[in-house]
């Protein structure tokens, strides 16, 4: 991490475009994975590293999950 991330970090308030922005983030990345890695011809015959590859996006969606239900309680509070 740069040190222009890390004040960005601590000095951002959250809030809830936040949440919204984390949601957005962690669907990219899960594209990301499927579209580049898991339908990648190495994975389809490499049984075991495509197994790793459906743990990380197995909590990437659990992390989707979490995040969005912190965004629903979060709107209805406003």
């Amino acid at each position: 991490m740069t040190e222009e991330q890390a004040e960005y970090k601590v000095d951002r308030p959250l809030d809830t475009y936040s949440n919204h922005e984390a949601l957005d983030r962690v669907h990219c990345v899960m594209v990301m994975i499927e579209e580049l890695l898991y339908n990648h011809p190495y994975f389809e015959q490499n049984k075991k590293a495509k197994y790793c590859i459906e743990l990380a996006t197995d909590h990437l969606a659990r992390a989707y999950q979490m995040i969005g239900v912190g965004h629903l309680t979060d709107d209805a509070k406003s």
